[in-house]
């Protein structure tokens, strides 16, 4: 947290957990390595389940880069 050093320290494991605690504290660089974390996990896979994260979250650049991925990949969200 002092360091702002966050290399290999967020993974897919901690990553929500490591957001709730940066919100808390309003610790913004913490919080934006996590967004940015997130952001590079966004795939076919896990781009719903991510999408439910940013609005648990509250995070509105994460759900609108979630909803121009669900658009631009044509994913079908009733199945």
């Amino acid at each position: 947290i002092y360091t702002a050093e966050t290399d290999n320290k967020i993974n897919d494991k901690n990553v929500k957990e490591i957001m709730k605690v940066a919100d808390r504290l309003e610790l913004g660089d913490l919080r934006k390595a996590c967004l940015a974390f997130m952001e590079t996990r966004i795939n076919k896979k896990t781009v719903i389940p991510i999408l439910i994260e940013a609005y648990e979250l509250n995070h509105e650049r994460l759900k609108t880069k979630c909803m121009r991925f669900i658009q631009d990949e044509n994913i079908d969200l009733v199945n």
